[in-house]
C-alpha cells in the first residue's frame, strides 16, 4: 500500500513530553507528521509553505450520538457555547483577539460523529491560538446564564433549519424513519423539547467529559514546521489532564427488512422526494464501490438519474449524500419534481435505474467518470489549506485514521462494473429503505 512510514526514527521529545509517531505519505510529495502526548492529545502537521498563513482544527470525537435520549442537541449547543466566556477571559474575548490578529475564517460545525473547530491566521500568531484554545477545552464556563443565552439562539436555529424549512423537515424526517435504535435516528441539532429541558449541569456534565486532551485532535496545516508546532502544543496543551470517556454505547441497528414510507404536507409548491438506503461504515471495503455506484447514479449532470429526471422535465433537481459515517449509515437521495409532476413517478423511475444496474452493470466509462470525479473534488480540495486539513480531521474522526481516507482514495481506481452491481444488489434494495414524500398542502 501507498501509506508506509518514512525511512525515519520516531523520536520522543522527552519522557513527559511529545513523541513523534511518524511522518506518512500524503498525495504525493507532502508529508503528514503524526505526534502523540501523554494526556492522549493527537496532532497531525501538514506544512506547505506556499504563503505565511495557516489552518488550525480541533476535531473532537462527540457528535450527537453520543447524547441520550431526552437530552439531544448537546454536540452542537456547544459549537455555539465554546464560543463563550472562560474563567479566564470575558464573553467576546476570543473573536475580537483571533478578529485582530487576521483570523479569516473562526468557525465550527457538528455532525453524528464530530464537533470540530477550525481557524485560518497569519503564522506568526499560532502560538495566540493555541494558547486561546486549550483554554476553552477545560476552563469554559458552563452555568445558567451561558446556557440560557445559548439556548435560545439553537432554537431559533431549529426553527430556521428544520422546522420551518421544509427541506431541513424531511431530512430529518428520513433519519427517524430509517433508524429505530441508533442513536443516528434524532437530528444533530436535537429536539426542541430536549433542548429546552436541558439544565445547566447536565451540559456540564457533557462538557467535562468530552471535551478532554485525550478526546480530540489537533490539524495543522500551512507555513509551519511540524517539531515547532508540537513545541507549542506541548506548552499549552501538555498540563491538560486526561478524562475517563464514559461513552454510551449506542444500540445496533436492527436490519430493515420491509420498506418504510412517510408523507409529509408542506407550504410548497412542487412535491418532493426523499430515499434513504442502509449502508456500511466509512471503513467497510464495500465503501468505495458505494462511492462510484453513487456518483454513476446521482453525480452531475452525466449521471443516469439525472438524465432521466432533470433532463427529462420530470424533476428540477436531484442530489445524494454520501452517507460516510463512522457506525452504519444511510445513503439519501433527495428529489425536487418539476410542477405537476409526481414523486412516486420519480421513485419508479429510480428503482428501473437501479434494477438496470443490478442486471448489466454500468460501463467503464461511466466508471472513469465515477472515478474522476472522486478524484478531483479531493485534489480540488488540495488548493485550500482549510479543505486539507478537513480531510485529515474528518478522515481520523470518523475511520479512526486519516490514511484510511487516501487509501478509500486510491481503492477507486480498482473498481469494476461487477463490483457496482453487487453494490446495486446488496445495498439499494427496497426492502431496505425508507422514502419520506414531500406534498403540497
Amino acid at each position: 500500500m501507498l501509506l508506509t512510514s518514512c525511512a525515519h526514527n520516531p523520536k520522543t521529545k522527552t519522557a513527559l513530553g511529545w513523541k513523534k509517531i511518524g511522518s506518512y505519505p500524503y498525495l504525493g510529495a507532502n508529508s503528514v507528521h503524526r505526534y502523540e502526548y501523554p494526556n492522549g492529545l493527537k496532532l497531525l502537521v501538514l506544512e506547505d509553505h506556499s504563503a505565511p498563513v495557516f489552518t488550525y482544527h480541533t476535531w473532537f470525537n462527540v457528535g450527537s450520538k453520543d447524547e441520550q435520549p431526552g437530552l439531544t442537541g448537546l454536540a452542537h449547543l456547544f459549537e455555539h457555547m465554546m464560543f463563550k466566556a472562560t474563567k479566564n477571559y470575558p464573553d467576546g474575548h476570543f473573536d475580537r483577539t483571533l478578529e485582530r490578529a487576521g483570523s479569516e475564517m473562526t468557525n465550527a460545525f457538528t455532525s453524528r460523529d464530530y464537533t470540530a473547530y477550525v481557524q485560518s491566521m497569519p503564522n506568526e500568531h499560532l502560538e495566540l491560538l493555541v494558547k486561546l484554545e486549550s483554554d476553552r477545552i477545560v476552563n469554559l464556563i458552563v452555568d445558567d446564564q451561558a446556557l440560557n443565552k445559548e439556548r435560545e439562539v439553537v432554537q431559533n436555529e431549529r426553527r430556521f433549519r428544520n422546522e420551518n424549512n421544509p427541506d431541513g423537515k424531511l431530512y430529518e424526517s428520513i433519519f427517524t424513519l430509517a433508524f429505530k435504535k441508533h442513536s443516528y435516528r434524532w437530528p444533530v441539532i436535537g429536539y426542541a423539547e430536549d433542548l429546552e429541558r436541558a439544565k445547566s449541569a447536565e451540559c456540564y456534565e457533557f462538557y467535562k467529559r468530552f471535551y478532554a486532551p485525550n478526546n480530540a485532535t489537533i490539524v495543522v496545516v500551512g507555513d509551519v514546521v511540524p517539531d515547532d508546532v508540537a513545541e507549542v502544543i506541548l506548552k499549552h496543551y501538555g498540563h491538560l489532564t486526561p478524562t475517563e470517556i464514559k461513552r454510551h454505547k449506542s444500540p445496533v441497528e436492527p436490519p430493515q427488512i420491509a420498506e418504510r414510507t412517510q408523507t409529509l404536507r408542506q407550504k410548497i409548491q412542487v412535491e418532493k422526494l426523499v430515499v434513504g438506503y442502509h449502508i456500511p461504515p466509512v471503513t467497510h471495503p464495500d465503501t468505495a464501490a458505494l462511492g462510484v455506484l453513487r456518483s454513476v447514479l446521482a453525480t452531475g449532470k452525466s449521471s443516469r438519474l439525472h438524465r432521466k429526471l432533470v433532463d427529462a422535465g420530470i424533476a428540477s433537481e436531484i442530489s445524494v449524500d454520501d452517507g460516510e459515517s463512522r457506525d452504519p449509515g444511510l445513503m439519501v437521495f433527495f428529489v425536487t419534481l418539476q410542477k405537476g409532476r409526481s414523486a412516486k413517478r420519480a421513485l419508479k423511475i429510480i428503482d428501473q435505474e437501479i434494477k438496470a444496474i443490478q442486471k448489466s452493470g454500468v460501463t467503464q466509462i461511466e466508471i472513469d467518470r465515477a472515478v474522476a470525479q472522486n478524484r478531483f473534488s479531493l485534489i480540488d480540495f488540495q488548493a485550500s489549506l482549510h479543505y486539507r486539513a478537513m480531510f485529515l480531521g474528518y478522515y481520523e474522526s470518523i475511520a479512526g485514521d486519516f490514511k484510511k481516507g487516501v487509501e478509500l482514495v486510491n481503492s477507486y481506481k480498482t473498481i469494476r462494473s461487477k463490483d457496482v452491481s453487487r453494490m446495486a444488489m446488496q445495498y439499494l434494495q427496497p426492502t431496505q429503505r425508507s422514502v419520506v414524500y414531500g406534498v403540497p398542502q
